[in-house]
């Protein structure tokens, strides 16, 4: 991305400016000129250049680009995102958009252009455990030592391209909520709608311990049965075969559909896969990806 700024002398010497950029790791930033010599009154235009150099893809990186006189300087902050599988980082809810699509109609909008091949993990099933609990006040808030809520720790290894975990239950008058946790920090929560089929995802989470809790904000009984299931993605992990299908050449802006079916037929239950492509030898992380088999299918 190139842009413009116009720089203004408001002192009242004759001054010169010279550039220096901070922060914004992995990109590469160009300020052209580099230094400027303004006169009192007297403005100048300089061109700011932003390419990616090992920043990562779809995340933001912050820094600021700093022009230094004698006796004044001015300051801009400057946030970049590469832009690599959505043009949106985040939906209107909020949440992180794209990551999240079905293997029988996925969809990418690319902010490159170039040849394209892509890869997956292939499937592996959503571990589920059942679990029962003493009911909680009705209504009450979220408190991760009261009753009524059940913890649930998991370990996320380095490497990983996403957890998944899933709450629900088969009462109609329980309602559910459900909480991921790294340590002290809240990941994801899902707790807006009366729902007992809750899910919180982490696309590329920092390995370490994770707890997931779940919370029966509104119990249908003394006692709360549910079920509650995970799946932990890696990155470079083989499971079970998948075939990726996706064109050959993707276009800046132009969307593009994909789709990712098992090679055999699966057990019955949720899956989860990871995408990745490369263009132009560059590699560009892609989606988590699910698919879902019926015992009626």
């Amino acid at each position: 991305m190139t842009l413009t700024r116009t720089l203004t002398n408001v002192g009242k010497a004759r001054e010169t400016y010279r550039s220096s950029v901070s922060g914004l790791p992995g990109m590469k930033v160009t300020v052209s000129p580099a230094s400027v010599t303004l006169a009192p009154g007297t403005s100048a235009t300089v061109t700011i250049t932003l390419r990616r150099g090992s920043a990562p893809w779809d995340r933001y990186v912050t820094g600021s680009i700093t022009w230094q006189g004698k006796a004044h300087s001015a300051r801009i902050p400057v946030a970049a995102r590469p832009w690599g599988i959505s043009a949106r980082p985040y939906a209107d809810d909020g949440e992180e958009f794209a990551r999240m699509t079905n293997g029988a109609f996925g969809m990418v909008q690319p902010g490159f252009t170039g040849s394209l091949v892509g890869r997956s993990t292939g499937y592996t099933p959503m571990r589920r455990t059942s679990y029962s609990m003493p009911a909680g006040v009705y209504g009450g808030v979220f408190d991760p030592s009261a009753t009524g809520v059940k913890k649930v720790d998991f370990t996320v290894p380095a490497n990983t391209a996403g957890i998944v975990v899933e709450a629900n239950t088969a009462d109609p008058n329980t309602n559910l909520d459900l909480y991921l946790y790294k340590g002290d920090t809240l990941i994801y929560s899902s707790d807006r709608f009366w729902t007992s089929a809750e899910q919180a995802y982490k696309f590329l989470p920092e390995p370490g311990r994770y707890t997931a809790y779940v919370f029966a904000q509104y119990p249908g009984g003394p006692v709360v049965d549910f079920e509650l299931g995970h799946a932990i993605i890696g990155r470079n992990a083989t499971y079970s075969g998948a075939t990726l299908t996706l064109p050959s050449t993707s276009e800046r802006g132009q969307g593009f559909n994909f789709t990712l079916k098992p090679n055999k037929p699966l057990a019955e239950g949720d899956f989860w896969a990871y995408t990745e492509y490369r263009t132009n030898g560059t590699v560009v992380p892609g989606n988590l990806v699910y698919t879902q088999q019926s015992s009626w299918q």
